[in-house]
């Protein structure tokens, strides 16, 4: 009996050119409307499934009129994740959109075709027209959303949050500068020592005058202790969704010195999604009881340290200065707050990696996480999501530092 795939169920929002498993049948299907651009632009995409959370590849069973769009249903939004190169929230909200934009102008500026390899090859070839009609397929929906919105792009903002969380907030005044550089006027702070500076060095130094130590947090920390805490486990060969991984190391790694050496190492497929967690919550909440009554936290850390090397080389924490970094935290925050902020990250670690401070300040006794905003600046939804976990559910030491202008 042939199915009509009426009710379906999306196996990963975040992939390009989605898959749908129907719900009556269990068929893995691409949606008809898609098939062409991704057998042209991503082969790969249009053969298999790559399952949200369990990291599963499933094959394609059949192509059926299954995306929301095509089922008269209304698409919700996936925005990717802010971040330094996720752009504006055109290029979070309409990321798909305008990737399959972009590849329909590819194929307009060829006459219907695609005289390439792969889109690599032709961005490798083609740089200046790659760009050209990427910045299109951007305006496109630029111009859409204003007229005709898709998608619901409305997030808190930080005022509305800072109404609701009670963000300890610090101001310090800053001296601010325009210079110009390559014809074009550019702002910096200037320091004590009338060095131009950014606003988080200006911060860093105003604390280091106070006699403390600062270090350069964000997402280095927690990915550190995680690494070491967890790398065990992570790493644990019966996992059954263990597999072998390679990849460059990143140590030493650079945009042009990409040439590392290889490294391998065991990663179970679905580590970082909340599914990891569920799956191996039992396992990890031990490790998380022993940091908790640890009689000697540094001394755990760095017993742990050179088995645990190659996990946090994959998460780019495998030189000297992160390992420092983690074995300073640990020397003034307390145990319970160490095991808090371990079950917290690796409760969905790609989602709370993010998000973690600028800088670790530290006292003799005492810390403060701080996050440096200029005037204009403001927190990142990500940003808000760690502000309220440490202060309303861990509450950790942090604050929020406005500088402004003289």
């Amino acid at each position: 009996m042939n199915c009509s795939h009426t009710s379906v169920e999306c196996l990963n929002e975040y992939e390009f050119f989605r898959k749908y498993r129907c719900r009556s049948c269990g068929s893995v299907l691409l949606c008809a409307c898609e098939r062409s651009l991704a057998e042209t632009f991503l082969p790969h995409q249009a053969h298999i499934a790559h399952e949200y959370g369990t990291g599963r590849r499933i094959s394609i069973d059949g192509i059926g009129r299954v995306c929301a769009e095509c089922r008269g249903a209304v698409e919700e939004p996936h925005p990717r994740a802010e971040g330094h190169s996720a752009g504006g929230k055109i290029d979070r909200f309409y990321w798909r959109e305008i990737f399959k934009t972009y590849c329909g102008g590819i194929q307009e500026e060829y006459g219907g075709s695609f005289p390439f390899k792969s889109i690599l090859e032709f961005e490798a070839k083609e740089p200046d027209i790659a760009e050209r009609i990427r910045q299109s397929a951007r305006k496109f929906w630029q111009h859409r959303h204003k007229t005709a919105p898709k998608y619901d792009t409305k997030e808190q903002t930080q005022a509305e949050f800072l109404d609701k969380v009670p963000v300890p907030v610090k101001t310090l005044d800053g001296e601010y500068r325009q210079v110009e550089r390559k014809g074009q006027k550019i702002g910096c702070w200037s320091n004590s020592k009338g060095d131009l500076v950014s606003v988080e060095k200006l911060v860093e130094d105003w604390y280091s005058s106070q006699g403390l130590s600062v270090w350069r947090c964000e997402r280095r920390l927690i990915s550190v202790w995680v690494a070491t805490f967890f790398g065990v486990p992570i790493q644990d060969p019966a996992d059954p969704y263990s597999q072998l991984a390679m990849r460059h190391s990143t140590v030493g790694w650079t945009p042009i010195k990409r040439n590392t050496p290889l490294i391998s190492f065991r990663l179970p497929r679905d580590f970082g999604s909340s599914e990891y967690y569920e799956r191996r919550g039992d396992v990890l909440d031990t490790w998380i009881d022993g940091v908790r009554i640890a009689q000697n936290m540094t001394a755990l850390y760095d017993m742990l340290l050179p088995e645990t090397k190659l996990i946090r080389d994959y998460l780019w924490v495998g030189d000297q200065e992160a390992e420092e970094l983690g074995r300073v935290a640990l020397r003034v925050i307390p145990n319970d707050a160490v095991a808090a902020a371990l079950a917290w990250a690796i409760g969905h670690f790609w989602d709370r990696q993010p998000g973690w401070p600028d800088l670790l300040v530290v006292g003799k006794h005492s810390y403060s996480f701080s996050e440096v905003k200029s005037p204009y600046d403001q927190l990142s939804q990500s940003q808000m999501n760690w502000f309220s976990w440490a202060v309303e559910n861990a509450h950790l030491q942090c604050e929020l530092v406005r500088v402004k202008r003289k």
